[in-house]
C-alpha cells in the first residue's frame, strides 16, 4: 500500500498549537505521531512517506524492533539536529551501541544488560568521557522508547552514568600563548591570538568574515561557524549553542596584530574570510592540525591542544573581576556548568591568593 499521511493541528490549553501527523503504515493501520512544531512535523511526514515506499519502514510500536532498528528511526526524526550532531551520534551508535545492543529487541534491554554494557565499554578502554556521552545517547533513545510505549520504562538507571569527569586540561601562560603565535606562520598569528585572548571556538574563528570585525568599536560579532563534515565537506552553521551568538569586545593588546591581518591578508569583500587555505578556500582542518601540531612542538608544549586556548581566555577573563554572567556571556556560554569546565587554578594564582589573605 503507498504511504497516505497528513497533518492536523490541535489547539491545546493555553493557546499551544500541536501538530499530529496520521498515517497508514504498510499494515494497513492509521498511526499518529505528535509535535511541537510545524516544520518537524512536516519533516516526520516526508520521511515516513519514504520509509513506506523503500519499504524500510520501521513500525515504532512493534515489539520486535531491534535497537539498531529503533535507533535510526529515532535520529531520521531528530530533523532540528546539526550536520555534525548527527555524525557525532552516528558514530556513538556504530562504534559503542551497536556491535553489543543493536541486534537486541528495544524490549529486552533491561537495567542489567545496560550495567553490563556501560561496565564493558568502561573496560575496554573508552575514554570516561565518551562512556559519559554515549550513556547519555543510549538513555534519550531509550526515554524516547518508554514514550513511545515500546517499554515500560527507561532501562538507563545507572546514577552518575553521564556525569562528564573530565580531566583537568593543562594550563597555559601568557608567555606560551605569545610563543604559540610567534610559532605559526604570520598569516596565522592573529588565529592564535584571538583564540587565547577572545576565547572564540575553533569553527567560530575559521568563520569569520571581514564584515564581523568593527574596527572603529574593536569588536567582534560571532554568528557562524565553518564545520568539516566526515566526509570533507565544509558548511556553515550557526554557532554551538543560542548564547554563540554574540558580540565581543577586542582587547587592546592584540587590536594591532588583528589590523595588520586584515591589511595583509583578507580579501577587501565583506564576506572574505579572514582565516583561509593556500587556495583562499576555507581553511581545512587538516592543514590547520598540522601547522598547530608544529608550534605546539617549536615550545615545548606538545601536551595541548588548540582549544586550551579557549580555556586560557576564560581564565583571564576570571580573573578580571568579572562576573559568571559576564565571562559566560563573552565566551558564548549557556550554563555554569560548561563554564567552570575551563577553570583552573594555576601555582602562580595560588601565591596570589596567598599574599591577599596575608
Amino acid at each position: 500500500m503507498a504511504a497516505v499521511a497528513w497533518l492536523t493541528t490541535d489547539k491545546l490549553k493555553g493557546g499551544k498549537t500541536s501538530y499530529r501527523v496520521r498515517y497508514y503504515g504498510p499494515d494497513g493501520k492509521v498511526r499518529t505521531q505528535s509535535f511541537r512544531r510545524a516544520e518537524e512535523a512536516r519533516a516526520f511526514k516526508r520521511t515516513v512517506e519514504a520509509d513506506v515506499q523503500r519499504g524500510t519502514w520501521v513500525d515504532p510500536a512493534s515489539g520486535k524492533v531491534t535497537l539498531r532498528e529503533y535507533s535510526e528511526l529515532w535520529l531520521r526524526q531528530r530533523t532540528s539536529l546539526r550536520p555534525r550532531t548527527v555524525e557525532l551520534y552516528e558514530g556513538f551508535q556504530r562504534n559503542h551501541i551497536n556491535p553489543a545492543l543493536g541486534g537486541i529487541q528495544v524490549k529486552a534491554i533491561t537495567p542489567p544488560v545496560v550495567r553490563a554494557w556501560y561496565a564493558d565499554m568502561g573496560r575496554s578502554g573508552v575514554s570516561e568521557v565518551t562512556v559519559a556521552k554515549v550513556y547519555r545517547h543510549l538513555s534519550s533513545v531509550l526515554a524516547t522508547a518508554a514514550d513511545d510505549e515500546l517499554i515500560p520504562r527507561n532501562p538507563c538507571r545507572i546514577n552518575g552514568g553521564g556525569a562528564e569527569h573530565s580531566p583537568e586540561r593543562p594550563w597555559l601562560s601568557a608567555v606560551e600563548v605569545f610563543a604559540l603565535a610567534d610559532a605559526v606562520a604570520d598569516q596565522r598569528r592573529a588565529l592564535v591570538l584571538m583564540a587565547g585572548l577572545i576565547g572564540a571556538r575553533k569553527a567560530e574563528l575559521f568563520g569569520l568574515q571581514r564584515r564581523h570585525v568593527n574596527v572603529l568599536h574593536q569588536t567582534i560579532s560571532i554568528e557562524t561557524q565553518k564545520q568539516q563534515l566526515r566526509s570533507g565537506e565544509i558548511i556553515d552553521a550557526p554557532p554551538k549553542t543560542r548564547a554563540g551568538v554574540r558580540v565581543v569586545s577586542i582587547p587592546p593588546l592584540i587590536r594591532v596584530d588583528i589590523e595588520q591581518h586584515l591589511a595583509k591578508w583578507v580579501e577587501a569583500a565583506p564576506d572574505s574570510l579572514l582565516f583561509t587555505g593556500v587556495r583562499g578556500g576555507p581553511l581545512r582542518q587538516g592543514v590547520w592540525q598540522k601547522e598547530w601540531s608544529a608550534a605546539r612542538s617549536a615550545i615545548g608544549r606538545p601536551d595541548i591542544v588548540f582549544h586550551d586556548l579557549r580555556g586560557f581566555a576564560e581564565n583571564e577573563a576570571a580573573k578580571t573581576g568579572a562576573t559568571p554572567k559576564e565571562w559566560m556571556e563573552r565566551m558564548g556560554q549557556t550554563s555554569i556548568d560548561a563554564a567552570m569546565r575551563y577553570i583552573y587554578s594555576t601555582p602562580a594564582r595560588q601565591d596570589e591568593m596567598a599574599q591577599k589573605i596575608s
